[in-house]
């Protein structure tokens, strides 16, 4: 084993000090663009736009959104609107307008701010037969769903008039209250064949000089997860190290899902050490670590895959010896 002489780790312990200095946390929603290059599906006069592209990054409120209109001179024309998707189906949350477009781009303030939750949806609306919001084409994007009028209420993704893999030139911003830091995709506790019981032991370190809290939320499998779900606070002191046998046993749950571990904007993540195992009893365990992934914005390196993206899942060079699962969260 390798040694690390005692100075280097001061020094190591002095970059984690600084790295702890948590700050407030913004958030945003929707994309921002300079130079659109398309307008949007012209299929009726009036028509609400959803970005499917970029959901909001956190849980908080948005009070400022900025956008592209395809006219400078529309009085009452826009609207901004927020929408929380389950499954198919996009829940009406909230809008504020209408806007007068004096200006490309324009900046409104959103008065009062709207709440979001993180994972909501970002729309404009055109009110009139004045201009139109525009996007971006020419690449692979999750695209934005069209719908005739003026939405105020749920509407499915089935009923859409266009889908379109373009970018809408709209993006909101506001304040954080908290974020998911953190999902384990594959957590459990469960029977499963040949008399084995898998269940999912966590640790989670602080490393900081502060303390760390938050709380898990299990989304079980096979339902649209919730806000509302399942979930179980924590509080880790600095430099202290707390563990579960069994995380989803002790949420009081059974069976298959994921968790979400939620911390306020401006606290710092725990190390997090997942581990999904075959409890034998007396004859010990089996299992292997999983790696908690976090939840960050699309780009090149992430590891989040969105609608219309291509992935490379590697598998197995043994398809009878060894296990390969996917799921779709």
């Amino acid at each position: 084993m390798a040694r690390i002489p005692f100075p280097r780790f001061l020094a190591l312990a002095g970059v984690l000090a600084l790295r702890g200095v948590a700050s407030a946390q913004s958030l945003e929603m929707g994309n921002a663009m300079t130079t659109p290059n398309a307008s949007d599906g012209a299929f009726a006069d009036v028509r609400t736009d959803v970005d499917l592209q970029s959901p909001a990054t956190a849980t908080g409120t948005i009070d400022t959104a900025i956008f592209h209109w395809a006219n400078t001179a529309c009085p009452a024309a826009a609207k901004i609107k927020v929408f929380r998707r389950h499954g198919d189906t996009l829940d009406f949350v909230g809008e504020r307008g209408p806007f007068d477009v004096t200006a490309s781009p324009l900046t409104v303030a959103l008065s009062p701010p709207i709440p979001v939750q993180q994972g909501d949806l970002l729309a404009i609306a055109r009110l009139t037969n004045c201009g139109n919001p525009v996007a971006l084409t020419g690449f692979v994007a999750a695209g934005y769903a069209g719908f005739v009028g003026d939405v105020t209420s749920s509407v499915s993704l089935s009923t859409a008039h266009l889908e379109t893999p373009g970018v809408l030139a709209v993006r909101a911003t506001g304040t954080a209250t908290e974020s998911i830091a953190r999902v384990i995709p594959a957590a459990g506790s469960t029977p499963g064949n040949f008399g084995s019981f898998f269940r999912t032991g966590v640790q989670l370190s602080n490393p900081w000089f502060s303390t760390v809290s938050g709380r898990f939320v299990y989304h079980p499998a096979g339902v649209a997860g919730a806000s509302t779900d399942p979930s179980l606070s924590f509080t880790i002191s600095p430099g202290a190290t707390i563990a579960y046998d069994d995380l989803v046993q002790t949420m009081g749950q059974s069976g298959l899902g994921s968790i979400d571990l939620v911390q306020p904007a401006d606290s710092d993540p725990p190390v997090v050490v997942a581990r999904v195992y075959n409890d034998a009893g007396a004859s010990g365990t089996s299992g292997f670590t999983e790696e908690a992934i976090p939840i960050g914005a699309f780009s090149s390196d992430s590891r989040v895959i969105f609608a219309g993206a291509t992935a490379l899942l590697v598998a197995p060079p043994n398809t009878t010896s060894l296990r390969f699962n996917i799921g779709i969260r």
